[in-house]
C-alpha cells in the first residue's frame, strides 16, 4: 500500500538524528542546512557566515546621458543577497530545531521508524530565550525501500503540527544526497503566537541534490518572507560547483519602471554568478507579466510600438568588490534572448553599447568586464520568454555542478503538501 508523507499527518512519520556509539543511518539520511542554503559569496549578507563582517555596499552610479529611461533598481549583488538571506535564515531556523531534536537521541519504533525528541527549544535563536518563545519539537524518520522520509513537528497548544516534511536518498556523504522537502512557516509561527521576534510567513518547497561542496537547488516560495522583503510567490534557483563558482537566480515583484499602469509592479529576475578568483557578474531582466489581475508593469514595447519588450542589464564585479565596475541597460524584444539581442556573436556581445548607469563614464563592457576565458557559468540568461512566469524554476545556464536536483513538490495546497519518497 502506498504510504504518503503529508504535512497534515504528523502521526504517520518520519525520523532523523541522534547520538549513538554506532552510525545512525536514520540521521545520516536527513539533509543538513549547509547543503540547502543558496550562495553567491557565502557571506553574512546571505545569512551564512555569522562571523564575517558585513560588507559595505555602494553604487558606482554615473549620470545617464540624456536622462534615458531605465528601470530603477538597487545594486544587483546586494539586492540578490538580501533575497537569498531570507530563504537561508528560514532554513537555519527550521534546521536548528532538527538538530535540537536529534541531540536527544532517537527511539526505534515499529515500522522502520525512529523518533527523536521531544526537545524544547527557542523558536528564535537568541540568548536568553524571550518569554513565550519556547516550543516543543519532535523529529520522526521512516525508512523506505529507496529513501528515508522525515517529519519535523512542533507541539502548538497540545496539538502536533508539521513544520517540515520530505525525503532524501543519501549520497556518498552523511546528510547529503537527493530529495525534496516542504516547510510550513505558518505552523512554526503559530507555536509562539505571542512572539514578536519570528518574522517568517508562508511556505517554501524545495528540490535538491548536494554533495560535500557542490550543490544544485530549486525553491518555490509561496507567500514567503522572513520579514526583510515583502511576501512573494516566486521561484529561486542556484548551484555551486566543486571549484567554488556559485550562481543563483532570484525573482521579485516590484514597481521598477515608472508608468501609468494601475498594476505597476514588474517581474524582476536577477542572475548572479561569482567566483573568488574571477569576480562576478550580474544579469537582470525586468519585464511585464500577466496574472489574475491582468497585465502588470510599465515596460514599453520596442520602438515599433507593437513588439513586446523587456529590459536587460549586465554588470560586473571585481573579486572581493562590493561595487559594480560597470553596468548598462538594453531594451530587447521578448522573442530574443539577451545574447541574440546584443548581436548573437561573441564579438557583438562584447561591443554592444547600452545605456550605462554605473562605472567610469565612457568605458565599455570589454574595457571593464572581459575575462581571458569565459566559463560556462558566466553565461547570460536565456531570457524571459514570451510569457514570463514568476514561478519558473528552469535551470540556469552553465550548471557544471554535476548534480541534478529533484523538482520541488507541487501540491495544490502548499499548507498540506504530499511529499512521497520514491518506492513508498
Amino acid at each position: 500500500m502506498r504510504h504518503l508523507l503529508t504535512l497534515a499527518a504528523a502521526t504517520l512519520l518520519l525520523a532523523a538524528c541522534g547520538k549513538s556509539s554506532s552510525p545512525d543511518t536514520y540521521l545520516q539520511s536527513v539533509p543538513d542546512a549547509q547543503g540547502l542554503t543558496l550562495e553567491i559569496k557565502g557571506t553574512a549578507q546571505e545569512g551564512l557566515v555569522a562571523d564575517v563582517p558585513a560588507e559595505g555596499v555602494a553604487t558606482a552610479a554615473i549620470a545617464v546621458p540624456g536622462g534615458d529611461p531605465t528601470p530603477t533598481t538597487d545594486d544587483d549583488l546586494a539586492d540578490a543577497q538580501a533575497k537569498i538571506k531570507d530563504v537561508n535564515q528560514a532554513i537555519k531556523a527550521v534546521f536548528g530545531q532538527v538538530e535540537a531534536a536529534a541531540a536527544t537521541g532517537g527511539t526505534p519504533q515499529p515500522g522502520d521508524v525512529k523518533v527523536y525528541g521531544p526537545a524544547q527549544r527557542c523558536v528564535v535563536e537568541t540568548t536568553p530565550c524571550p518569554a513565550g518563545d519556547l516550543a516543543t519539537f519532535t523529529l520522526t524518520v521512516k525508512r523506505y525501500p529507496l529513501a528515508f522520509g522525515f517529519l519535523l513537528s512542533v507541539d502548538a497548544a497540545g496539538t502536533p503540527k508539521p513544520v517540515m516534511v520530505g525525503w532524501m536518498a543519501r549520497g556518498v556523504m552523511d546528510r547529503r544526497g537527493v530529495g525534496q522537502l516542504a516547510v510550513n512557516l505558518e505552523n512554526l509561527r503559530a507555536a509562539v503566537p505571542s512572539s514578536t521576534d519570528f518574522g517568517g510567513h508562508g511556505y517554501f518547497l524545495a528540490g535538491f541534490a548536494n554533495g560535500p561542496i557542490a550543490k544544485s537547488l530549486v525553491f518555490k516560495l509561496v507567500g514567503f518572507t522572513m520579514g526583510t522583503n515583502p511576501p512573494a510567490t516566486v521561484a529561486f534557483r542556484g548551484f555551486k560547483t566543486a571549484a567554488g563558482t556559485s550562481r543563483v537566480r532570484v525573482a521579485g515583484i516590484k514597481d521598477l519602471v515608472a508608468g501609468s499602469n494601475p498594476n505597476p509592479d514588474e517581474l524582476g529576475l536577477a542572475h548572479l554568478v561569482y567566483n573568488p578568483l574571477l569576480g562576478g557578474r550580474a544579469f537582470s531582466v525586468v519585464t511585464n507579466f500577466t496574472d489574475a489581475s491582468g497585465l502588470n508593469g510599465d515596460v514599453p514595447n520596442m520602438p515599433d510600438g507593437t513588439t513586446p519588450a523587456y529590459y536587460f542589464s549586465r554588470s560586473c564585479y571585481a573579486a572581493a568588490a562590493t561595487t559594480p565596475k560597470f553596468k548598462e541597460w538594453f531594451l530587447c524584444p521578448r522573442s530574443q534572448t539577451p545574447f541574440a539581442c546584443l548581436g548573437g556573436t561573441a564579438a557583438a556581445w562584447r561591443d554592444a553599447v547600452g545605456t550605462q548607469v554605473a562605472g567610469t563614464a565612457g568605458t565599455t563592457w570589454s574595457d571593464s568586464c572581459a575575462l581571458t576565458t569565459e566559463p560556462a557559468e558566466f553565461q547570460a540568461p536565456a531570457g524571459p520568454g514570451a510569457t514570463p512566469d514568476p514561478s519558473d524554476a528552469s535551470a540556469e545556464p552553465g550548471d557544471s555542478s554535476g548534480l541534478t536536483p529533484q523538482d520541488p513538490p507541487a501540491p495544490a495546497d502548499p499548507t498540506n503538501p504530499t511529499v512521497p519518497p520514491p518506492g513508498a
